[in-house]
């Protein structure tokens, strides 16, 4: 468990760098990575999920 939180963590590091660069492809490539870590992770935690759809929503068009 404490390597996917680690996992996890790096994920986070990387979609900042892609905000803060305003590369979308890297941010879209982050969000799926983190949307395949969650689900990997077989917990029933809905504000995973929905972290997942609220940055979704932020990416711009």
């Amino acid at each position: 468990m404490h390597s996917d939180i680690s996992l996890l963590h790096h994920s986070a590091d990387r979609l900042d760098l892609a905000v803060a660069q305003n590369h979308k492809l890297d941010l879209l490539l982050e969000l799926a990575a983190l949307r395949d870590m969650i689900e990997d992770l077989h917990v029933e935690e809905p504000g995973l999920e929905a972290l997942y759809h609220h940055l979704m929503s932020e990416v711009p068009a």
